[in-house]
């Protein structure tokens, strides 16, 4: 019994540890495709299959504060996305998670935002950009400006009326070719940390110690 409360403990202490850290899975699919003197048609297709996950601290405080809403730098601490055999990741440049609460035309909003993600060449150059958009056109996710300047308590998803995933890829050289993925994200899901797991399954075994 003490190595199953001692085992319980440190299960408690490692959900403690990681309680700021929410992942995040979703799925979509691919709905525009840009050309604009950067072949992206050579990569994407409309109707691609997109699956990913992100992972940010819900405990960053705001860097930048307005009458209803917050930028929180740095707070996205992983990416990963998967269009159809294309995979891009979170690269070395800033991210940031935007919010705005009854925004004049998206209404609810949030954007995790992140410049220069790590992925292949496309027509030759470099990602330049990803956005993350959540939108809630009846501005039913913040109840006030105050609960869009916070990270906490972890959003639920489920409430945004639309996803949508923006891709940019600008040539830095000659800004005015440029190409742009657009797809729609359909599907969001919080994933349990480990520690969650390990604490269910100590539960079981608590039980079947317990009937028998």
């Amino acid at each position: 019994m003490k190595t199953l409360l001692a085992a319980f403990a440190i299960a408690m202490a490692a959900t403690t540890a990681s309680a700021e850290t929410v992942v995040v899975q979703f799925t979509g699919e691919v709905v525009i495709v840009g050309d604009f003197g950067v072949d992206v048609g050579s990569v994407f297709s409309v109707g691609d299959p997109i699956v990913g996950t992100f992972t940010y601290d819900n405990q960053t405080p705001s860097s930048t504060t307005t009458t209803n809403g917050a930028v929180f730098d740095a707070a996205i601490t992983a990416m990963n996305v998967n269009i159809d055999g294309y995979f891009f990741s979170l690269g070395a440049g800033a991210n940031s998670i935007a919010t705005e609460n009854d925004h004049i035309v998206l209404g609810d909003y949030t954007c995790f935002c992140a410049e220069d993600p790590s992925g292949l060449p496309v027509d030759g150059l470099p990602l330049s950009s990803v956005q993350l958009e959540l939108i809630d056109g009846d501005n039913a996710v913040f109840v006030d400006d105050a609960s869009a300047m916070s990270l906490t308590p972890t959003y639920n998803f489920s409430e945004f009326e639309t996803g949508r995933l923006l891709i940019e890829i600008v040539n830095e050289d000659d800004i005015r070719e440029r190409g742009q993925v657009s797809g729609t994200l359909t599907n969001f899901t919080i994933i349990p940390e480990p520690a969650s797991f390990v604490l269910l399954a100590i539960g079981a075994g608590a039980a079947l110690i317990h009937r028998s």
